[in-house]
């Protein structure tokens, strides 16, 4: 699938089970989009799915890259991606009203890779080594040691996590 393919459309769903890889920015700003399946992509690429505010499932069974501003911005409230082990600058960011993230195969997140998710609550990063700068910026919900669950020591304002 190219790139911008269906960017600023008025799509409702993507249900594509044979499809392997998207274009970036494929559907940024499609936002009527709820639900995303596309099980046998391997990388979510670049803006894939920014600016889509309605965007409330996904399955990316496969996938094991969040690149760059890919889910950046959507209406998405808990996420759960088994195999994802590399998330990209600004992936999840600005994403409102997630609350929880599980991620249990990441060992990097770039740099404000969950900026602003001001509603975020709980992340289950039980192997990531790596994490850039600001990752966690603006997370304020972010407050006790037990909300995160991840190797690598974070510091944050008043957020610490320990392995």
């Amino acid at each position: 699938m190219g790139e911008y393919a269906f960017s600023d459309s008025s799509i409702k769903e993507i249900n594509m089970p044979t499809v392997t890889g998207i274009g970036i920015y494929a559907f940024t700003g499609c936002s009527n989009l709820e639900t995303v399946i596309l099980p046998n992509i391997e990388t979510i690429s670049i803006g894939a799915f920014r600016d889509c505010t309605s965007l409330k499932t996904v399955d990316f069974s496969s996938a094991t890259q969040i690149s760059a501003n890919a889910l950046r911005n959507t209406g998405l409230e808990r996420i759960s991606l088994e195999n994802i082990e590399e998330v990209g600058n600004y992936a999840f960011a600005d994403n409102a009203c997630l609350v929880s993230i599980s991620l249990p195969r990441a060992t990097s997140a770039g740099p404000y890779s969950f900026q602003k998710c001001s509603t975020l609550k709980y992340v289950f990063l039980p192997k990531l080594e790596e994490v850039s700068g600001y990752a966690f910026r603006e997370c304020t919900e972010l407050k006790t040691e037990t909300n995160i669950y991840c190797k690598t020591m974070i510091i944050f304002k008043k957020i610490k996590a320990k392995p």
